[in-house]
């Protein structure tokens, strides 16, 4: 299709729909359908690993850069796990899940940095 960017190897095994495929790793931002993507730029910027990332709750406007990165993932054709890490060194688990074809936040889990309760 011209014009169109090509899709990355994980985001085509997404769409192809494989029904009891293992769950594939998630290590770039770019592995991700668009939907899910949009979703999460909504919410807050996110880069990739090892990417620009505030790691502190403190907003530099002069420098600005996101809050929070992806540290691993994990994708079926139906179900994406995310695991991201935030400004203020805490991370959330974020479940999205393919609802009447489209992608979906159905579930995210704040996880305090260790040793906190």
């Amino acid at each position: 299709m011209q014009g169109s960017k090509p899709l990355s190897i994980a985001c085509a095994w997404l769409l192809a729909g494989a029904a009891n495929a293992a769950p594939q790793a998630v290590s770039r931002i770019a592995q991700l359908p668009a939907e899910v993507v949009a979703v999460r730029e909504e919410m807050w910027p996110i880069s990739e690993p090892g990417g620009p990332f505030n790691p502190s709750d403190v907003i530099d406007t002069d420098h600005p850069v996101p809050g929070q990165h992806l540290v691993s993932g994990q994708a079926s054709p139906d179900l994406i796990r995310l695991t991201v890490e935030k400004g203020g060194l805490s991370s959330a688990v974020m479940k999205f899940a393919r609802v009447d074809g489209h992608w979906q936040l159905v579930s995210q889990e704040r996880r305090a940095p260790d040793g906190e309760r």
